[in-house]
């Protein structure tokens, strides 16, 4: 027979869908609420036939929200809290160390999430949904600040008193770097501009003692003392008739 498409928002009152063609399929779209759909078919002279009724559900469209709390942590034990702001759904926290490919956090699906001991820049996101409807959240990002590591200095041993070269030099290390000096093992002062991984000790004329204390923003590291010794020329003395 000729067919009739209807629909209903409240599935008992059904009007005709002025925008429908006698085809046996219907297509909806852009639907904003639930609504009923049912075929009249009616063959001339013969009672009209009326088709089962199917519903497309609409779900209302979920709210990303926005992700606040990012920022920098110190290597090795750290925490940092995230929240998610004015979401709207069910979420799904995820993270990537590419920015590229995130994947879902276990069990973590509320408001906040806590990152404990981030080893490495990590980016974070929520997934908010509503049934099949998903939204975005923007992308957060732990950065880590390695912790200072003092490193190695090699390069020192013994020199003669006077004109002397020696070179100090740094290896295995981690923050800015500051020489410092002492000629008593004890107080050390730095040495102004030596910020390089290497220093030059030139035409000492007395044993002196080196290090180099590495800084980051997670504190502080000290190498241990490197000493130039000096030896004095001995007294030649003189030779009598």
């Amino acid at each position: 027979g000729s067919i009739e498409w209807q629909s209903s928002s409240d599935n008992i009152t059904f009007t005709p869908l002025p925008d429908s063609s006698p085809l046996p399929f219907y297509m909806a779209t852009d639907l904003v609420e639930t609504t009923y759909y049912r075929a009249v078919v009616t063959s001339e002279g013969c009672p009209s036939a009326t088709s089962n009724v199917q519903a497309i559900t609409v779900n209302s469209s979920p709210t990303a929200g926005s992700i606040v709390g990012d920022g920098t942590v110190c290597s090795t034990t750290n925490t940092k809290t995230l929240t998610l702001q004015d979401a709207v759904g069910n979420i799904q926290w995820q993270s990537s160390t590419d920015n590229e490919t995130f994947t879902p956090i276990v069990g973590a699906n509320s408001t906040t999430y806590t990152a404990t001991n981030t080893a490495v820049k990590t980016y974070f996101n929520a997934i908010v949904t509503i049934g099949s409807c998903t939204a975005t959240s923007n992308t957060a990002i732990i950065d880590v600040i390695p912790a200072a590591a003092a490193g190695t200095v090699s390069g020192a041993g013994t020199v003669c008193f006077g004109t002397n070269n020696s070179e100090l030099i740094l290896s295995g290390y981690s923050g800015t770097i500051q020489w410092q000096s002492s000629d008593d093992n004890i107080t050390f002062t730095n040495i102004d501009g030596e910020t390089n991984y290497n220093y030059f000790a030139f035409d000492l004329t007395t044993t002196t003692y080196y290090r180099a204390v590495l800084t980051t923003n997670c504190g502080t590291a000290t190498t241990a003392t490197a000493t130039i010794t000096v030896n004095r020329p001995s007294d030649a003395g003189s030779i009598a008739d």
